[in-house]
């Protein structure tokens, strides 16, 4: 393995990694970091709100809003970004065309070994390096359930023999989905790719070595399979008991909330889908697609003056979204609703409300409602598009001095993200309309010439008005180094060291595109509201809030640290030692960008990690066990977390720094060959991670109702879970018929206990078990393998994220519901495949 940026046995590196071979990886058809999560204990992948926040994270250090906190590497180059509206990274994370050679998942803080993005840790993808001795090709066709194909082709070897070899690598993939949206009647969940790579590897001389790599892929993915929980009942106003909604409180106001086993809400048991379709094309919306090239370039040079490596990375990446935000398909309900009998929004009673109303020329109808008001909803379709383009320069240099090993390394790291923002809201079906006014003199009014709250149609209001644009440009320049010197034969000492300067200059504008797309720029007197006379904007109050969607705000955000690395191996064997280590991780401030706004006013400040670790390494009986373990301590300060804030009468979600966080625990991991034709694996990680001081600083709406005045401390950290498995036994054998066949079969397990899935550790997903298996034949040129994940057909929802219900405007506390948004599990799949190897 190479971890340490040189070859070395996985059993001398003081570190804990998991490193998942090309075997495996061809036998569970690894493709992408949330398989390799389910093959790595302490390893948890959650996917966000849209399939750019993806939230990878290690040992209960959890990303709750900002920059991932594990860094995604392809052969050494870091392709880790951040999203604009969400948390979590960009969307740059698919990797299912990297033809890895092994991946190795490294925990711990890992700065200095990896760059600016390993905080907690580091994902290295390490692609196959062309065969320079002989021609190896490999053709590969897959078929299974829910309409699964997949087609692979690798052709490799020399062009000139030891000097000169070529690398090839070509696939497409195409799934239905298994779930259906139950509104259209089209399956969910489903996508195609198709990709290829090709590499170059140049051996002119034996000191020197250069390998080049490129690869592009084009992807295409349904809406997810998600069943959409939402605390409120839109038929009644009241908590959506069904679905595991409540009643809270914010001061002296009724709020609502949810609370529970999100396994036991009723949508999630009946596996229901239901997203609204496109009212353009009055289809599905399209989803997801994105366009990614990858390159690297790398030069490795062997001297007596050491070793020197330059290693050169480029990404680029364009992604189009297109979904149905608010995830939901229910009308709003005409009858007046109980819950705003006896309060009216913002002015303190009915009577005033209707009094207002009145003397705009509005008539709320003959006979003034009694009981409360209707319902006021919107129906909000994402439409972004994400643009990065990043480039990455390491160089560095290694010697070794005999008991004295040292290196010298500067990266230089920059990027171009930018995200256009063609979001489109409208009133949900069944919304009183005149309740509009109300809410668009509260809010501030917005920037569309009508406000007349229309869905958008291929003849009116087919695109979005004022496009808003964010882009954010980072560059990262840091040094590093490190000293490893062997005190004694058995007692080696090694510091590490970077240094890491990082500036991050945004771009955006200071409007709320939901305000301005929904409300108008004016009081508009409409024949739908029953208007008899009523007042009109001024042209000058037009212009100026028109004017701020043209502005441009600017800001700058610098940070640098040194984050420093110490491990100490004392070996009791040549097999078998004990390690300490400690390290630090750094993650940069930056500005909030997490809600619709392009105002880049709010900013917050960098992160700390320290991080404690004792571990021991093992290989016994003979060579046939491997085991494993280490001790774990995490003290996560300065944590960049959610929560909201009020802007233009409304709460929008923003970035704090607020309280810190501890999580401690351990590892362990085995491998036994127990015969000649059974291996037994298993990792295990338990995590206790809980937040020690967490106080946000300016409550928000949810905050007040979820909590004790948005003060966290003493609950356990969210997404993380406390105990975590992952076994295997693998058989294999001789045929007693076919001379040369063998056989391979693969029972494969993963337990993972009870997540709370927000800091409030209200709601949670249930523990869950779920297997796999897989056998094979080969004769080492034919294999046919068949597989079934999920054999004994768990349906227990896996992934959460809490969300917000737009359909259900709560006109008591100016705020849309709490909501959940709950990916249906994967379903029992058998597939089929047949390989040809020349």
């Amino acid at each position: 393995m190479t971890a340490r940026n040189k070859s070395e046995s996985l059993q001398d590196v003081p570190i804990t990694i998991n490193a998942v071979s090309a075997e495996t990886i061809e036998r569970r058809n690894i493709s992408d970091i949330s398989r390799v999560a389910q093959s790595t204990s302490g390893l948890t992948f959650d996917q966000g709100l849209t399939p750019s926040d993806t939230r990878p994270a290690i040992r209960g250090v959890q990303a709750v809003r900002g920059r991932p906190n594990v860094a995604i590497l392809v052969d050494g180059v870091d392709t880790s970004s951040e999203a604009f509206a969400t948390a979590g990274g960009g969307a740059l994370a698919s990797l299912r065309f990297v033809d890895a050679e092994r991946i190795e998942v490294v925990k711990g803080p890992q700065s200095v070994l990896y760059g600016r993005s390993a905080f907690s840790g580091a994902i290295n993808y390490i692609s196959k390096r062309p065969n320079l001795d002989e021609f190896e090709a490999k053709i590969s066709l897959e078929a299974g359930d829910f309409g699964l194909k997949e087609g692979k082709v690798s052709l490799t070897g020399p062009l000139v023999k030891d000097k000169l070899a070529l690398s090839l690598n070509a696939g497409a993939w195409e799934t239905d989905g298994q779930y259906l949206n139950s509104v259209s009647g089209a399956r969910v969940g489903g996508g195609e790719a198709k990709g290829a790579a090709l590499g170059l590897l140049i051996k002119p001389t034996e000191n020197l070595t250069v390998f080049a790599r490129v690869q592009h892929s084009h992807e295409e993915y349904d809406q997810m399979a998600r069943a959409f929980i939402t605390s409120v009942n839109p038929a009644t106003g009241t908590a959506n008991t069904a679905d595991l909604g409540v009643s809270a409180l914010d001061g002296t106001k009724a709020g609502y909330t949810v609370k529970g086993n999100l396994a036991n809400a009723a949508v999630v048991r009946n596996q229901k889908v239901a997203y609204s379709l496109d009212p353009r094309t009055g289809k599905d919306f399209t989803g997801t697609v994105t366009d990614a090239t990858r390159a690297s370039f790398e030069i490795n040079y062997e001297s007596d003056w050491g070793t020197f490596t330059s290693l050169t990375g480029i990404t680029r990446g364009e992604t189009t979204q297109v979904q149905d935000f608010d995830s939901s398909d229910y009308s709003l309900t005409s009858n007046i609703l109980s819950s705003y009998a006896s309060v009216a929004p913002f002015y303190g009673s009915l009577y005033q409300y209707l009094g207002f109303l009145r003397a705009y020329g509005l008539n709320y109808s003959t006979v003034a409602p009694t009981g409360g008001l209707p319902a006021i909803g919107f129906s909000v379709m994402l439409d972004d598009d994400f643009d990065t383009k990043q480039q990455s320069q390491t160089l560095r240099w290694s010697k070794d001095f005999g008991k004295l090993r040292t290196s010298l390394e500067g990266l230089y790291f920059h990027e171009q993200a930018s995200q256009i923002n063609k979001d489109q809201f409208w009133m949900r079906a069944g919304s009183d309309p005149r309740l509009t006014i109300l809410t668009a003199l509260f809010m501030g009014g917005g920037a569309t010439a009508t406000g007349t709250f229309q869905a958008p149609t291929t003849t009116a209001k087919a695109t979005a008005d004022y496009p808003l644009k964010i882009s954010r440009e980072t560059d990262s320049l840091s040094w590093a180094g490190s000293v490893e010197y062997d005190v004694t034969d058995a007692l080696t000492v090694r510091f590490d060291g970077r240094y890491i300067e990082e500036r991050i200059a945004y771009h955006g504008s200071p409007y709320q595109p939901m305000y301005y797309r929904l409300f108008g720029v004016q009081l508009v007197c409409l024949a739908q509201l029953g208007c008899a006379a009523g007042p009109a904007g001024t042209a000058a109050a037009r212009a100026a809030q028109l004017a701020k969607t043209t502005q441009i705000d600017k800001k700058t955000v610098q940070d640098h640290a040194f984050t420093p690395n110490f491990v100490a191996n004392y070996k009791l064997s040549s097999r078998n030692s004990v390690y300490a280590s400690y390290g630090e991780g750094f993650k940069p401030g930056g500005v909030d960008t997490t809600g619709t706004s392009g105002s880049v006013d709010s900013t917050f400040k960098p992160e700390k990690l320290q991080s404690f670790e004792i571990g021991s390494k093992n290989v016994l009986l003979d060579g046939d066990l491997v085991l494993n373990g280490a001790i774990f301590f995490n003290r996560y300060k300065n944590q960049q977390i959610g929560t909201t804030k009020v802007l233009g009468g409304t709460s929008v979600p923003s970035v704090e720094n607020a309280g810190e966080s501890e999580s401690k625990g351990f590892d362990l991991s085995s491998d036994w060959r127990a015969t000649n034709w059974l291996t037994l694996s298993g990792n295990y990680t338990y995590t206790d991670a809980e937040f020690t001081d967490y106080k946000v600083p300016t409550p928000g709406y949810f905050d007040r109702i979820e909590s004790t005045a948005g003060n966290y401390t003493g609950k356990a950290v969210p997404l993380t879970p406390k105990h975590s498995l992952n076994l295997s036994a693998l058989l294999t054998g001789d045929l007693p018929v076919g001379a040369g066949w063998t056989w391979t079969t693969e029972l494969s397990g993963r337990y993972q206990s009870k997540r709370y899935m927000t800091q409030n550790n209200l709601t949670w997903l249930p523990s869950y078990f779920v297997s796999d298996l897989r056998a094979g034949v080969t004769d080492g040129s034919w294999s046919l393998d068949l597989a079934v994940t999920n054999l004994l057909d768990d349906d227990t929802p896996k992934n959460a994220i809490a969300a917000t219900d737009f359909g259900f405007f709560d006109l008591v506390n100016n705020m849309p519901v709490r909501a959940y948004v709950v990916s249906l599990p994967e379903k029992r799949a058998a597939s089929i495949r047949i390989s040809k190897t020349f």
